[in-house]
Formats: C-alpha cells, structure tokens, sequence
C-alpha cells in the first residue's frame, strides 16, 4: 500500500510540474491506461511478493536495499510509463529485473570470516592515515564551501588530484572511509564525537572536493543511526516510501503555493532524484535498442572486447538527449541492457541481487544493521540508481566496503539485537 500511495503522489507531481516546468528535458505528458493499471497492479503484487520473501529471510539490511530499489528504480519508472509516454515492453523489463533482484536478495550466504583485533586496528590506523594525507593532498587545489563555485571547483581537483589510482583512493576516502571510522568511533561508545567526526569531517571534504554528496551522505548515516536506537530503526525502515511520500507532497504543495521558492528544491529532489534517473534508462533502452551493445568493453575488461564508440556511454546518452557535456548515468538495469541487452538486464539484476544478499550476511553474521548500511551505502545505492558493474565495484568501492566490514565485525556485532 505504502509503494501505491508514493506511486499516486509522485504521479501528481509529474503531471503538475516537472513535465510543465521541464518539458524542455524531454518529460513528455502522454497518458496511458493500459501501463497505468500494469504498473498499480504490479506495484501491488511485488510488495506482496516483497512481503513473503522477507519473511522467508529476515534481514533489516536486504528489507532497506528493496525498499531504495522500489523508490528509485520501480516507482519512478511506473509513473513514466502511465505518464511519460514510456513504452510498455520498457516497463516489463523494469518490473521483471525488480523481481529477479528480490528473490536472489534473500540468498542466505554464510559469513564466517574474522579478522584479528590486530588487524582490524591496523586497517583502522591506514584508514585514518590515508584520510588525512588525501585530505592535505586536496587542500592544494584550493577550499570551497560556496554553494555557486562547487562545479568550477569541483573540474579543477579532478584535474589536479583524481587522476589515476589517486582518484580511486579519494573517492573511497569520501564515500567509504570516512563512515568506516564513524562507525568504528561509534561502537566504541563515544556517540557524541561520533557525530562530530563525520559532520565536520563532510563539511571539510565538501570543502576540498566540491562534492555535495559527502555531506548528504553523513546526513543520512546520522539519521541512520539515530532511528537505530531502539525500535525506532524497524518502524522508519518499514515507511520509507511513506516518507518520500510525505517529502513529494511538501515540495507539491509548497510549488502550489509560491513556485519561484521551491523550483529548485523541487528539481532536486523530485526530478532529479526520482524522474530523471528512470528518464535516463528508457533512454539508455531507446539507444542500444537501435546501436550496437558494449560487452563489458567500457570496464576492465577492455581487452576482451573494443569498445565502439568514441566518447563514454553516460556523455554518449547525454548527446542522444540533446545536451552536450553531460553525463546521464544510469544503474543496473540500463547499463546491463547497455552490455548484453535482454540477458544483461537478467545477469545485473542478479548481481544486484546477490551484492544485497552479501550485505545482510554481514548482519546475519551478528553486525550492527546500521553498520552494514552505512559502509555499503554509496556503492550499493550507486550500482541500483546510477553507476555500472565496474565503477560500482572499483570507484564506489564495493568491493572495498566488503572488506571494511570484514575488519570491523568483531566490534559491530555486539551491538546487534
């Protein structure tokens, strides 16, 4: 009923204003029954589906990752279809990669694996030194908390400082490290200097990279745990649509009310978060549908295959959309259609579905649910929402955020309930 209502909001938000206000994207107004009831009664019979498969494995870590799945990725591309002018075999390869993510999400893999109190203080001590050196290394590029120059800014470090295994290194620095160490201070029962550390330690690294998300990131994390406390983490976690719901409503009625105020929180948070990521997948559906696939030929595995076009994939669906220079990432589902079609779709939405089960072995290990989420966040929400096989796994840090938690286990699990 939750993932109904979110739908029903998000819809009435599309055809008031960002299709109105944004029709120059390519938002078009095109209504269709057909996709409309398609989408209500899936969206139904997938959260029921949803329901029985949580309860053949319990887990608050595999429950969240649905949950960001189903308001991300499923919603959002179910209201484009009744909307949007988005073809109906589109929105079938959506609806069928959500299933396939769930009933391998529950996958229950076994987590033995513990590292010494040694070692996790040696990974600990590297962590924080390399946070440091990273922070000092960034600072040559000059300091900005100026919401107006975060882009300006933003292209001189990636110039100056993310090239090469230096830019792999800082971008875990910003989207792993930094909350490794948060929780780490955490579970240590110093709460309060937890807060501390990753608000000032965002802020600071706002300032250096220009990256707003480290700092939407450590505003999570400390809801996050927050909402822990308690009870409280199983009742938030069970409303998430409800509360995009509630947010999508405020933003609605407040463009009702003075629309110069709220166009750009409302563009931010509902275009940009919601529309614009399933937009930017019917248009990755659109162009391989019609040009050749990739094979993997983008990533490290290069040498296998050539890649066959001159610029990347996201800068090329970006000039298919008509704006040059932009890069319109997409996540699991358009980039594995990129690479295979049909049957990419198919394996990455088993890979999704397989990275999530992995996560919840971590609790189901006895580590703290709030700690699992807060290391795999960016990488995990990167590779269902924006980012592809490879930069999932390497530049987000996936793989990286496994071995984080691998480290800090030992001290996590007591905090388990």
């Amino acid at each position: 009923m939750y993932y109904l209502i979110f739908f029903i909001v998000l819809s009435i938000a599309y055809q008031l204003h960002v299709q109105t206000i944004f029709a120059y994207f390519g938002f078009r107004d095109e209504i269709s029954y057909v996709n409309l009831f398609v989408s209500v009664v899936a969206l139904l019979l997938i959260a029921l589906f949803n329901r029985f498969a949580q309860k053949y494995n319990k887990s608050d870590v595999a429950e969240f990752y649905r949950q960001i799945l189903f308001c991300f990725v499923l919603v959002p591309f179910s209201v484009l279809a009744s909307f949007g002018g988005v073809a109906l075999l589109n929105l079938f390869v959506v609806q069928i990669a959500c299933i396939i993510v769930v009933i391998f999400s529950v996958l229950k893999i076994k987590n033995r694996i513990r590292l010494s109190h040694k070692t996790t203080l040696f990974v600990l001590w590297a962590v924080l030194f390399v946070c440091i050196v990273a922070f000092i290394d960034m600072l040559s590029s000059g300091f900005n908390l100026s919401l107006t120059g975060v882009y300006e800014h933003r292209e001189l470090v990636a110039s100056e400082s993310l090239s090469g295994i230096r830019g792999y290194i800082y971008n875990w620095v910003i989207k792993l490290f930094i909350f490794y160490i948060f929780c780490f201070i955490y579970l240590s029962g110093k709460q309060g200097y937890a807060f501390v550390f990753i608000l000032a330690s965002s802020i600071l690294f706002f300032g250096v990279t220009s990256h707003k998300s480290v700092v939407g990131f450590a505003l999570f994390s400390m809801l996050l745990v927050y909402f822990y406390q308690g009870d409280r983490f199983r009742n938030v976690k069970m409303n998430i649509p409800l509360a995009f719901s509630f947010v999508v409503v405020l933003l609605t009625l407040g463009m009702l009310i003075n629309e110069s105020i709220f166009t750009n929180l409302h563009s931010a948070i509902i275009r940009r978060s919601f529309v614009l990521p399933a937009y930017i997948t019917n248009q990755y559906f659109e162009f391989f549908a019609e040009n050749q696939l990739i094979y993997l030929s983008n990533s490290f595995f290069s040498l296998l295959s050539t890649y066959p076009y001159s610029q990347t994939a996201a800068k090329l669906i970006g000039v298919n959309m008509g704006f040059y220079g932009m890069s319109a990432n997409t996540g699991f589902v358009g980039t594995g259609f990129m690479h295979f079609g049909l049957a990419g779709v198919f394996v990455f939405s088993i890979l999704a579905g397989v990275f999530i089960s992995i996560a919840s072995s971590f609790e189901r290990a006895g580590v703290a649910p709030f700690v699992v989420i807060v290391i795999t966040l960016s990488p995990l929400v990167g590779f269902l929402t924006s980012a592809d096989l490879g930069a999932s796994l390497v530049t987000h840090g996936l793989l990286i955020a496994y071995v984080l938690l691998f480290s800090i286990s030992s001290f996590a699990s007591k905090f388990n309930r």
